[in-house]
């Protein structure tokens, strides 16, 4: 009996840290953000993992309206976000790596040219990188440095695939961004 009450509280004290992250926040990501005139809401927080267990970035993705289904994400007209906090250092050449090895980015070499020439090396506890996805284009902005229009809107929208497609580079980024619990 005594182990059992043991455990109970053993779990009740660590349960909550598993999946307090995302609840309280912790990376200061905005709940709304205004873009081109426009109020973006915050949708979903998903956590870029590494190998299963280390954590890379917190990424926040802003929305016109809130919505779970990645389907009609991609569908909707308007601005969309993904903001991005770091929560390790990352090296430029694995950020520039990890990008052209991205799915669906084989098409878009030249672009995937540009979108690494604006990166850096990111440094932990930083906000250090934000997509916006505009139905023309995308607009990088890495640290402080907003970036030209990459003036592809093919290319945007598989910038926001990469995220929300058949293949996220790991479950629990997708679906926190979707909102859902992971």
């Amino acid at each position: 009996m005594t182990r059992s009450i043991f455990i109970l509280a053993l779990l009740t004290t660590l349960a909550p840290c598993a999946f307090s992250d995302l609840a309280k926040n912790p990376w200061k990501l905005p709940t709304s953000m205004e873009v081109q005139g426009k109020k973006l809401v915050l949708n979903g927080i998903g956590i870029r993992k590494a190998k299963i267990f280390f954590k890379v970035y917190a990424a926040g993705l802003y929305l016109p309206a809130k919505s779970s289904n990645p389907e009609d994400i991609k569908k909707m007209e308007g601005s969309k976000v993904i903001d991005l906090y770091f929560l390790r250092n990352v090296d430029k050449k694995d950020i520039t790596k990890a990008w052209k090895e991205a799915h669906g980015m084989d098409q878009f070499t030249g672009e995937v040219s540009t979108l690494n020439s604006y990166m850096v090396d990111m440094k932990k506890n930083t906000h250090g990188m934000q997509f916006q996805v505009h139905d023309d284009g995308l607009v990088v902005k890495v640290g402080e440095n907003l970036h030209p229009k990459i003036k592809n809107a093919a290319f945007a929208k598989a910038i926001l695939n990469i995220y929300l497609g058949p293949a996220p580079p790991n479950k629990e980024l997708k679906e926190g961004m979707l909102g859902k619990k992971i």
